[in-house]
């Protein structure tokens, strides 16, 4: 079993939480992500799902720290900045006191490959998963979460479809799916749509 586990090399520059506006701008629409079951832990005790925010214009990202899935209330310290990236070499940089969540890389595909995205919601869900795969925008299912395959899979679905916010369907990481959009509240919205089409 190897959800949940960071595939990447990380380093970290800084222990800075963040800001007040960004805490406030995420930390709702986690919180209910939470409540609706998006976001949490299986039974094997592995966290699973995550949300980020884009810094302003840049590709630099805040989400979600590692092993923060089973907690319901988040504060400043459990979210990380996400400050420098390399997907072909599978390693970040980023400001926090944890350690970044397993999925930053495949985050960071979502935003390079679209500078119009703001926001980026990693769910698991088995309903929607089975409603949606290969009905919408899908990545191999030979591809694992985590890698720099499933980053570059995403990026290439997203840059050559000109996605600006949708869902996509992870084929290779069983119950997981990622909306995007211009804001947080918007990749909910695309989800909770999605189960009631």
């Amino acid at each position: 079993m190897n959800e949940g586990v960071i595939k990447f090399q990380s380093i970290n520059v800084g222990f800075d939480e963040i800001s007040t506006f960004d805490f406030g701008t995420i930390n709702p629409i986690r919180k209910q992500c939470h409540k609706m079951g998006f976001i949490g832990i299986n039974e094997d005790g592995i966290g699973f799902g995550n949300l980020s925010i884009r810094v302003l214009k840049s590709n630099h990202f805040i989400i979600t720290a590692s092993a923060t899935g089973h907690r319901l209330d988040l504060e400043p310290k459990d979210y990380v900045k996400i400050i420098d990236l390399d997907i072909l070499q599978n390693n970040i940089t980023y400001l926090g006191t944890k350690e970044a969540s397993s999925e930053s890389l495949t985050h960071a595909a979502v935003y390079s490959a679209n500078s119009q995205i703001k926001a980026v919601l990693h769910i698991h869900h088995t309903v929607l998963w089975n409603k949606l795969i290969f009905k919408v925008p899908t990545t191999d299912e030979n591809i694992s979460y985590g890698t720099v395959e499933m980053a570059q899979a995403i990026s290439n679905l997203i840059r050559l479809r000109k996605l600006n916010e949708g869902i996509l369907v992870m084929a290779g990481h069983q119950d997981g799916l990622i909306a995007f959009a211009k804001n947080p509240a918007d990749c909910l919205k695309i989800i909770t749509r999605a189960l009631t089409d």
